[in-house]
């Protein structure tokens, strides 16, 4: 979208394609098939105190989902962005680990969404559970989670480059 329509700024995953045209699947957008095309871009607010991350697209609301926060305010505060997307993700705790997708030690459920890295935050971003009891509550390392159902969804919608605020 943003090579087609460069003069409206929009970034629309293909996922959101998908929702918004209700075609099903990615692999029905084709030459010929006639879509809309929202305009504006998707952003991402995690409202620490209600525990919610709220999905907005050229402004709008769309649709916010309940989120597990980091244990003793571990979670940063301030404007990221996501910089890696990955499906089924391994994990690497610590320099030199990797914890391999489906192994029960690893944290992230089945999407990671990687926050860039700052000179004060290194290793954050949203992630999925296979833990849900651990939603709506101050638990992780850090991390955003969500559960595994509700960050397939954000997976879908979000794309590389969609700004994250995380508030208070």
């Amino acid at each position: 979208c943003a090579k087609v329509f460069p003069q409206w700024g929009t970034k629309v995953s293909p996922g959101f394609l998908v929702e918004v045209n209700k075609l099903g699947s990615a692999t029905n957008l084709r030459a010929g098939v006639a879509i809309r095309v929202p305009i504006g871009e998707p952003r991402i607010v995690i409202l620490k105190s209600e525990f919610r991350l709220y999905f907005l697209f050229g402004g709008g609301y769309l649709q916010d989902f309940p989120v597990g926060l980091g244990r003793e305010g571990t979670t940063p505060e301030g404007t990221f962005t996501i910089d890696e997307m990955i499906r089924n993700p391994d994990w690497h705790p610590r320099a030199g680990v990797i914890i391999p997708f489906g192994d029960p030690k690893n944290i992230l459920g089945t999407r990671w969404l990687a926050f860039k890295d700052t000179p004060d935050h290194q290793g954050f971003g949203i992630h999925g559970t296979d833990e849900p009891d651990s939603v709506g509550k101050d638990l992780s390392q850090g991390c955003v989670r969500l559960t595994n159902t509700d960050v397939e969804q954000l997976f879908t919608w979000g794309s590389v480059g969609t700004s994250v605020e995380i508030r208070p």
